[in-house]
């Protein structure tokens, strides 16, 4: 009976666990959640992190190490070697997001969130991964191993995007939990000690470092980083400890090649205490002789010249660069290490030309992953641009110098200038159908700072870059009369073919094709002499401008604070009264403000009183002018572009309240010419003749010397003194749209802005100027042929090739031939604005600068992004870039939009055609910018 009744109890109990158990979720049962733990971690978890492991031991077989700098905690990854690993990571994101979103009971979703997390650190978004770091460490706050490791990447994601401080206080925080973890005691104090090294504190970055060695279970970490802290102990002069570290690894498991430079390091260490540099050589050299360094030959004699270069053993150096980059035969990083060793020696010694070449190399040698390779690019894209600063720089200063010779003197100079150039083309005939031509020169770069190449004429590298620069504007021409013009009469022509073999040398270099007569020589630079003061003031306003620009390059593009400084205080110690005295004080101001305080407060006080009622002045009084001035622009444009809206729509009675109305606010200001302007039209639309000249002759007399409207309303003076007779009997002076009566302004649309569609640039019958023939030719460095010595030496080509890759100006998808179809734009970033006016102000512009040209100014949308206004058909270059230099000072005026919304280029039809959208204008504006 008791065991019928204990088998009842059972059977209620189980029935009730089983009512009980129907009516709990499928997905809230103990079992369900067992399962989901189950499939979450030995299926979904396991392969993850099986993909997870494989990427990221692509990414560290993919990184290469400098070891001629400080090697890195962790080989980091980069956006191209990311993009490797794309089907691997988003295969984990996608496995790991089935987690987080079917399996939400499983105890792995936060297993789930970290491997989200490092995926997307290792495809390079480490503003996203940052973001899933914190936002586990927010969520599990009893998981301790978790929050330490999150915190780790963290700290590692926000050095990547250069956040230092919110780095620094994330590891911080996971160096006051520290002993929560032991797991990952050792990456929190490795990551401690990076974040160290990127602060410049390298005694700090040695402590922490030996902590994560101390602390790491892993032999590769261990051995890697006792390379890093090897080198920081060297740095640091701790020679003995470094020399046992280097001996450590060495000793070790390490790559080869770590321990080939762990090698010389060592050797290094050892000839520094002992004072033996030659005794450095000689073992060097003793590792040429072993079969196992065969590979490393390239390395070897690089260090070599690092060597002789340290003890200023110049040539020496070069030579065994020389031979660095013959023996480089597979390693290209380090044949790319020694064309940027070489191109940072010719930059340093201001030979722009041949540093410009070795970058061009260096960057189509050295792989895409190398650390600062972008820096690197950037550079020796940029490059070019201060080379020509620097040529300008030179020529003016040789000029002056011929011009202030005497007359005998200045012949005496002049006649070995000659020799040395008819010698030098006669030699270069049989090669190339040219001779160096000192006005081709005169326009491009180089200059050294040594006393031999700061006269132009002496400097072979920069003639030939000349001759290349000029060769590609006009092609291949004899400098005579008429020299620029491709069509001669049949007279000139049988003249420039006669030859006379008895003639002497130099008749036969006037006929020689291609090669400069002496005279012509002789012509080309005794034009250029600043023999007058106003010429010399031009001159020197030259040099004032070249060195302003170099300063704002480095300032602004290499970020070099030191040259900068260096440079704007040259241009002051050239130019004390140019026009960029005031600038270059605000920039000194500004860039001392941290470095020398008390040089700050000098310039700032320079500014202050010589200059007190200047924009810059104010801005140092008052830190809110600058962002009010702009705020004020912006408002005045827009209240000038609704009087134009106004006008446009012909509401004439309401200009006149419409500007007087702006008058109050603003009173005087920079767009008041053109008000007046408006105001005029509206009357000459709703009155007669007389009120209308009156309104002209007022704004004349208001604003002399405005040079945009005051030459537009002149034009229109005279057009009423032609017309008289045809205009007083009218209604109103103005008709709108009257076929029959002749054009006195070429009136505004009348309808809104409408942006062309895909507007392909037709040519039209117009030119603006005199059309200057010529025959394009490519980039110099293009179509030269590598020498085979290695070292670019000046001689008598055209330009200094380099052997190696192409030059990375050779892979650009656009050009600037002499002669085409040419337009100049204007690209503006922003996509809202109406610019209806400003195109208004640039029909102005062409209608007094440009009477009887054809010259039409239209509107294109690039994918809705940026809007290009282009104006042309201009025939050449040079016309295009005579009516760049014409507008440019204008655009302030003429453009209703703020100047840092745009920029402005000169560009062929062709390549117009290319800009789709602004990452393409961006790339063309930048090699404008570095080939104009």
């Amino acid at each position: 009976m008791k065991s019928k009744f204990l088998s009842l109890s059972i059977c209620a109990v189980l029935g009730s666990v089983l009512l009980y158990s129907g009516c709990i979720s499928p997905k809230d049962s103990v079992a369900s959640r067992g399962m989901q733990n189950l499939t979450a971690r030995y299926n979904i978890i396991y392969n993850a992190n099986i993909l997870l492991d494989e990427s990221v031991r692509n990414i560290e077989n993919g990184y290469i190490d400098d070891y001629s700098q400080l090697l890195t905690i962790y080989k980091e990854p980069t956006e191209n070697m990311s993009a490797a690993e794309t089907t691997n990571l988003d295969s984990i994101i996608k496995k790991a997001g089935s987690i987080v979103n079917e399996k939400l009971h499983s105890a792995y979703v936060d297993d789930a969130y970290l491997l989200i997390a490092k995926s997307n650190y290792l495809k390079s978004k480490f503003f996203n991964a940052s973001e899933y770091f914190t936002y586990i460490y927010d969520s599990y706050p009893l998981e301790k191993d978790i929050r330490q490791e999150t915190l780790i990447w963290k700290a590692r994601a926000l050095m990547q995007q250069e956040n230092i401080p919110e780095a620094s206080k994330t590891i911080d925080t996971a160096l006051k939990y520290i002993d929560k973890s032991k797991a990952h005691k050792a990456g929190v104090f490795a990551t401690y000690a990076q974040l160290l090294i990127t602060l410049g504190k390298e005694t700090e970055a040695i402590a922490a470092l030996k902590n994560a060695i101390e602390n790491s279970n892993s032999k590769q970490d261990k051995i890697r980083w006792k390379y890093l802290l090897a080198q920081l102990q060297e740095e640091s002069k701790q020679y003995n400890e470094a020399y046992k570290n280097y001996t450590s690894v060495v000793k070790s498991n390490a790559p080869f090649e770590m321990v080939f430079n762990a090698n010389l390091n060592r050797i290094k260490i050892e000839d520094e205490q002992n004072g033996k540099e030659a005794d450095r050589i000689t073992r060097l050299k003793t590792l040429l002789k072993h079969d196992k360094n065969k590979d490393f030959t390239d390395q070897i004699y690089y260090h070599m010249a690092n060597i002789y270069f340290e003890n200023d053993q110049v040539d020496k150096a070069i030579e065994n660069y020389n031979i660095s980059i013959r023996k480089s035969t597979t390693n290209l990083n380090q044949k790319g290490k020694t064309y940027l060793k070489l191109a940072d020696f010719y930059f340093d010694k201001a030979d722009y030309v041949r540093a410009k070449a070795y970058y061009d190399s260096t960057v189509s040698t050295l792989s895409p992953k190398y650390p600062g390779y972008d820096l690197i690019l950037k550079k020796g894209n940029n490059l070019e641009l201060l080379a020509k600063r620097y040529q300008t720089i030179a020529r003016e200063d040789t000029l002056q110098f011929l011009a202030r010779l005497t007359d005998a003197q200045r012949e005496e100079r002049i006649g070995e200038i000659v020799r040395q150039q008819t010698e030098r083309a006669l030699n270069q005939e049989s090669q190339q159908p040219a001779v160096n031509n000192l006005l081709a020169g005169l326009d491009n770069p180089t200059a050294a700072n040594s006393s031999e190449g700061k006269f132009y004429f002496n400097n072979s590298t920069a003639l030939g870059q000349g001759f290349s620069d000029f060769k590609r504007k006009w092609g291949n021409r004899r400098l005579e009369d008429n020299w620029r013009r491709v069509t001669k009469t049949a007279a000139e022509s049988t003249q420039n073919m006669a030859t006379d073999p008895d003639a002497p040398v130099g008749a036969t270099l006037a006929a020689t094709p291609n090669i400069l007569s002496p005279e012509a020589i002789r012509k080309s630079y005794l034009s250029n002499l600043p023999l007058s003061e106003p010429l010399l003031i031009q001159s020197n306003q030259k040099i004032a401008e070249a060195y302003y620009e170099i300063g704002n390059f480095y300032k602004d593009e290499l970020k070099d604070e030191v040259i900068a400084i260096r440079t704007y205080e040259e241009l002051l110690k050239r130019s004390p009264q140019s026009t960029y005295t005031l600038p270059a004080y605000y920039n000194l101001y500004r860039l001392y403000q941290v470095k020398d305080p008390e040089k700050s407060t000098k310039y700032k006080e320079l500014i202050l009183t010589k200059y007190p009622e200047s924009p810059f002045a104010k801005a140092i009084r008052d830190p809110n002018y600058s962002r009010e001035e702009d705020e004020k622009e912006r408002t005045l444009n827009a209240a000038y572009d609704s009087v134009f809206n106004l006008y446009t729509q012909r509401k004439y009675n309401e200009v006149l309240p419409a500007i007087q109305r702006i008058e109050q606010l603003y009173g005087s200001n920079k767009l008041s010419p053109q008000l007046a302007y408006l105001n005029a039209l509206a009357i000459g639309h709703t009155q007669k003749l007389p009120q209308f000249e009156t309104s002209i002759e007022q704004l004349i007399a208001a604003y002399p010397n405005d040079l945009l409207i005051t030459p537009l309303a002149k034009q229109h003076l005279q057009y009423i003194q032609t017309n008289r007779s045809i205009m007083l009997p009218r209604t109103t002076a103005l008709l709108d749209f009257d076929p029959s009566v002749p054009s006195f302004v070429e009136e505004p649309a009348l309808q809104p802005q409408q942006v062309e569609q895909a507007v392909v640039p037709q040519a039209t019958q117009g030119n603006p100027q005199n059309t200057t023939a010529a025959t394009g030719t490519n980039s110099p460095l293009q179509n030269t042929a590598a020498p085979k010595d290695i070292k670019p030496v000046a001689n008598n080509k055209p330009t200094a090739a380099l052997p190696g890759p192409k030059s990375t100006s050779e892979i650009s998808p656009f050009s600037l031939p002499g002669v085409g179809e040419y337009y100049f734009v204007i690209s503006v970033s922003d996509i809202r604005p109406n610019l209806s006016s400003s195109r208004f102000s640039i029909g102005q512009f062409n209608r007094t600068r440009y009477q009887g040209v054809t010259l039409r100014h239209q509107l294109l949308d690039a994918n809705n992004e940026n809007q290009l206004i282009f104006v042309g058909v201009f025939q050449s270059i040079e016309d295009a870039k005579a009516y760049e230099n014409t507008i440019s000072p204008l655009l302030k005026d003429i453009m209703k939009v703020p100047a840092e919304q745009y920029t402005t280029f000169v560009i062929t039809k062709e390549s117009l055609d290319k800009l789709k959208n602004r990452q393409l204008i961006d790339s063309y504006s930048d090699f404008y910018k570095n080939n104009k």
